[in-house]
């Protein structure tokens, strides 16, 4: 593909990270949150994907799904719900359309990638994604859901023994009390949704560290990236967290958990 034609494809693209496919072809994100981009490249830099299995969650354009597999994946499946997923272009804010994943596609293109594809996947229903990974990349998603103690159980099921999950998203600057926004409508100026009406759910640090370690993940690396955003700066922030697939006794459910976590926990195995 000639380089005029790949600019011209590239310019009726909304693209939320920047690609570089070199000859000086690079995309123009939308919104600037290269310092975000930046902490988490680093971020997943530290867990050593090579020769893993990734199974990534929410990939959007498949920034995250490319990385991972030029850091030497063994097999990448990126994933998305592609009738839940919105668009910001000049048409405004609106949901997406069936032709809205042609960033995943055309760098997948120019990529000559192998990573997978299947746009049909909700968090909720893994079933589409067969088997186990060894690492689930979920990064910018969970705020978006009304259930995202519910998706990281889905999640957890996902996992091979001793995988990790790298997860992403909005937090409260908080670490001491563990407690969530949950946003139902517009309603306050100071919520977290208004910049975007697609947000359900924000958690302190701590609240996203135990709906986690809820679902038998055992807390190994995070990173807090502080918003620089006026006003919403010193409350809001993003989280990164690296979490480990653990089977132990967990005193905290003091009844069998559900949704087959109780196969995680000796105490409930074959009960």
């Amino acid at each position: 593909m000639e380089k005029n034609e790949i600019l011209e494809k590239i310019a009726k693209i909304t693209w939320y990270h920047q690609f570089d496919f070199g000859n000086g072809v690079k995309t123009v994100p939308h919104g600037n949150f290269s310092p975000l981009w930046d902490a988490t490249k680093a971020f997943l830099a530290k867990a050593n994907l090579k020769g893993k299995t990734v199974l990534d969650i929410g990939c959007w354009d498949g920034f995250w799904s490319f990385c991972a597999e030029r850091a030497g994946a063994a097999r990448v499946l990126a994933t998305d719900k592609n009738n839940q997923r919105w668009i910001i272009d000049d048409k405004g804010f609106r949901p997406a359309e069936v032709g809205d994943n042609q960033g995943f596609r055309l760098a997948h293109e120019l990529y000559n990638s192998k990573v997978e594809y299947n746009g049909n996947v909700s968090v909720y229903d893994l079933s589409p994604a067969a088997g186990r990974f060894d690492v689930v990349l979920f990064l910018g998603v969970y705020y978006h859901l009304t259930h995202p103690t519910y998706a990281f159980t889905q999640i957890r099921h996902k996992m091979n023994p001793g995988g990790e999950v790298i997860v992403e998203g909005a937090v409260i600057n908080d670490e001491k009390l563990s407690f969530a926004e949950y946003y139902y409508g517009k309603q306050g100026e100071e919520q977290y949704r208004l910049a975007d009406p697609s947000n359900w759910f924000v958690p302190s640090r701590r609240c996203l560290k135990d709906m986690l370690r809820t679902n038998y993940l055992e807390i190994v690396d995070e990173c807090y990236v502080p918003l620089h955003d006026g006003a919403r700066a010193s409350r809001y922030g993003r989280m990164l967290v690296r979490a480990k697939a653990v089977e132990k006794i967990d005193e905290a459910h003091l009844y069998e958990p559900q949704f087959g976590l109780a196969q995680y926990d000796p105490r409930f195995k074959g009960g």
